[in-house]
């Protein structure tokens, strides 16, 4: 509570899932910046992270997830979808916004 006695509203979580960093840093970056600026907390899952390495700093959190661009990689694939399952259950995202094919399939699917 604030010093008026009302209630604070709980920051709100957003989680961007890309299945390549790239994809994040050309689109996403700016969004969440300014998402950021309005007080969200925003966080990426995607995979690739040591191909930009400062993308970080646009994030509250990013999150190295396993799968590939293809779908014939069942077992990176089959990885990643538990490990976001686990994220979702444990992370209180307000907002989960999906990109590219297969982190979009894989997160509904965890969904």
């Amino acid at each position: 509570m604030s010093s008026t006695g009302i209630a604070k509203p709980a920051t709100k979580r957003l989680l961007m899932v890309t299945t390549v960093v790239t994809t994040a840093n050309a689109f996403l970056r700016p969004y969440a910046e300014r998402m950021r600026g309005l007080g969200w907390q925003v966080f990426l899952a995607t995979s690739d992270l040591e191909q930009r390495p400062g993308i970080t700093a646009s994030f509250d959190g990013v999150i190295q997830m396993p799968w590939r661009r293809s779908i014939w990689h069942f077992r990176a694939n089959f990885t990643a979808l538990h490990k976001m399952r686990s994220m979702l259950q444990s992370g209180q995202y307000d907002v989960v916004h999906t990109h590219t094919p297969i982190a979009s399939f894989l997160t509904r699917l965890a969904c």
